[in-house]
């Protein structure tokens, strides 16, 4: 329980936020995604083609080569939605190109479509598709199916994962039995959890993550 906490705790800014802050900053930005790879952001640098979708061997590339990330950020990023369709899109951004999102080109809106949202905020359309699959493949959920990749217009539950605080945290708990969370909680590693949850065990994240459960802890004594 003290390590969903930590995770959860963190993912939510505190459990402030159901849904991904949509309003990054200069500094957010930076601190998010300045990385080589995200190219575009950067002031003088433009993607060669925003309907292209990298893959896990090739990114999509700059067409005046790598930024040196001290740059300016372009303005259409800032507090725009336009960050997460360029960032979140295909498997080109996030870890480099490794993780695969199952979105479409920046120019789908994909990114922006299905950027964090529950209690262990989910990125990216694939993810959607796997915790909808998750939730109707159990026999509790026979009359209650939800559709968490598609809109409401669709027939879709995505707005449920921000809106509807019992099946964001059901949702979550899906996603924590799927990834084998509890394996690693069971013997304290927070950094496995960490990595986990967020495919990343950065030592500041899970410096945050292993400070709240460490709080969780103490109370639930």
């Amino acid at each position: 329980m003290a390590h969903f906490l930590g995770q959860i705790g963190v993912e939510t800014g505190g459990l402030k936020h159901t849904k991904e802050i949509p309003c990054y900053k200069e500094k957010a930005i930076r601190g998010n995604f300045g990385k080589n790879y995200y190219c575009d952001l950067f002031v003088g640098f433009d993607c060669v083609n925003l309907d292209d979708c990298a893959t896990t061997t090739q990114r999509v590339k700059c067409i005046q080569g790598v930024p040196t990330t001290t740059e300016e950020i372009k303005e259409k990023y800032l507090c725009s939605s336009a960050l997460f369709d360029y960032v979140y899109s295909c498997s080109a951004r996030l870890k480099g190109g490794l993780y695969d999102l199952g979105n479409g080109s920046p120019n789908s809106k994909d990114g922006s479509t299905f950027l964090g949202r529950g209690f262990i905020q989910l990125t990216g359309k694939a993810n959607y598709e796997d915790i909808s699959t998750l939730w109707n493949k159990d026999p509790e959920n026979a009359n209650n199916k939800k559709y968490f990749h598609k809109q409401a217009s669709d027939g879709g539950h995505i707005d449920e994962l921000e809106t509807d605080l019992d099946v964001a945290m059901k949702a979550s708990m899906y996603y924590w039995k799927w990834k084998d969370c509890n394996s690693k909680a069971d013997n304290d590693d927070t950094a496995g959890v960490t990595y986990n949850i967020k495919g990343s065990d950065d030592d500041k994240e899970v410096e945050n993550r292993g400070t709240i459960k460490n709080k969780a802890i103490d109370v639930l004594k």
